[in-house]
């Protein structure tokens, strides 16, 4: 027993002295490239600054020479529809042909994506970038609300968003399956009311007759005694009230379902453009400064990788 205690100690020791090396070893090169990257930038840090630069140059001109657009959002509910259908319907719009000349000019694009629910709420956290639809990823997909989704506008002009919004709603309105499908629901729901109503009539007219004929205590005479048989009375003031509640609850689904979409946040009036001049600036920035990267990478190791090439061409 002593023999194996003494061996497990042994290779402990063993794992804990590789594990130091390989952690002193690691650290040293991990020192040495930090250092080596310090050095680097210091002695290039004027052709960092000239990068720099020129990033901020092609940004200010990008800015001057681009269209400025601005992009607004609306969230919607779909009563009928998934939210997925609701998408593709949107997306497959060539929306062109319903806009005015004047207004297409003004307009740059429109859009449905998808609303995520990151913390399992049952809310939207998160609206998903369009540009990653194609993305299946499952964990995504499955964080997608099932009846909201969202419409992206980007616009040149802010004043066509209340036209194009109309233009949007009137398009949903087409969808004949979505107005199909409701149109039998609202119909099913107004044959709902009117019996629900008779049930509570019906139950009314029944609780008045138990509560006040039929509860009367029975009497017979036995002899020269009297019986008195007192009846059990049935309350029925709960059935009533659920029966009213199930009808506010229709009147309710009734009045949602006038429509198979329902606008939940509307489309705002943007105040700054997408590709306003900060943006810009910082987006050729970070172009300009990889390029500019490599390009002094390369002039300042050029030695060193020329002879990596020489020497694979050798060796090859």
């Amino acid at each position: 027993m002593n023999k194996k205690t003494a061996t497990e100690e042994i290779d402990l020791i063993e794992v804990f002295s590789k594990i130091k090396l390989w952690i002193e070893s690691n650290f040293k090169k991990l020192m040495k490239l930090i250092i080596l990257s310090i050095l680097f930038t210091i002695r290039n840090g004027l052709w960092f600054i000239l990068f720099i630069i020129i990033g901020i140059i092609i940004g200010v001109v990008n800015h001057s020479t681009t269209k400025l657009f601005y992009k607004s959002q609306m969230i919607c509910h779909s009563q009928i529809l998934k939210s997925s259908e609701v998408v593709n319907y949107i997306n497959n719009w060539n929306f062109k042909s319903s806009l005015s000349k004047h207004t297409q000019d003004k307009l740059k694009d429109i859009h449905a994506t998808f609303l995520l629910d990151i913390n399992d709420d049952g809310n939207w956290d998160v609206i998903e970038d369009f540009e990653n639809l194609e993305n299946l990823d499952t964990s995504i997909m499955n964080r997608r609300l099932q009846s909201d989704f969202c419409v992206e506008l980007e616009v040149y002009d802010t004043t066509i968003i209340s036209e194009v919004k109309q233009e949007v709603l009137k398009y949903l309105s087409l969808n004949k399956r979505a107005s199909t499908r409701n149109n039998i629901n609202i119909r099913q729901l107004q044959e709902l009311i009117p019996k629900i109503k008779k049930e509570i009539s019906e139950l009314d007219s029944l609780k008045k007759k138990k509560y006040f004929s039929d509860s009367k205590p029975l009497n017979a005479k036995l002899n020269e005694m009297f019986l008195i048989e007192e009846k059990e009375i049935r309350l029925f003031h709960n059935d009533v009230i659920n029966l009213i509640k199930q009808e506010q609850q229709v009147e309710k689904k009734l009045f949602l379902s006038s429509t198979p979409f329902e606008v939940i946040t509307d489309f705002s009036t943007p105040n700054k453009e997408v590709n306003n001049r900060t943006s810009l600036i910082k987006k050729f920035i970070k172009i300009s400064l990889l390029l500019g990267f490599f390009i002094i990478l390369y002039f300042d190791q050029r030695k060193f990788i020329l002879n990596i090439i020489r020497t694979n061409k050798k060796l090859s």
